[in-house]
């Protein structure tokens, strides 16, 4: 089970998807066009293991 949260910079959560995936490479298309231009934080869990990034929509 994978699950991908994205936030604001105020810590706003604004976009939640969970998808149950098979082993290997995987890709999850986000449609972004209700976002403003700015600067937003991913958070990306897999089994337990979680991963921190940021995203940039110009």
């Amino acid at each position: 089970m994978v699950d991908l949260k994205i936030y604001n910079l105020n810590g706003s959560l604004i976009y939640n998807v969970q998808e149950r995936l098979i082993a290997g490479t995987n890709y999850v298309t986000i449609n972004t066009e209700d976002f403003d231009s700015g600067i937003y934080f991913y958070k990306i869990s897999i089994n337990g293991k979680e991963k921190f990034g940021k995203l940039i929509k110009q």
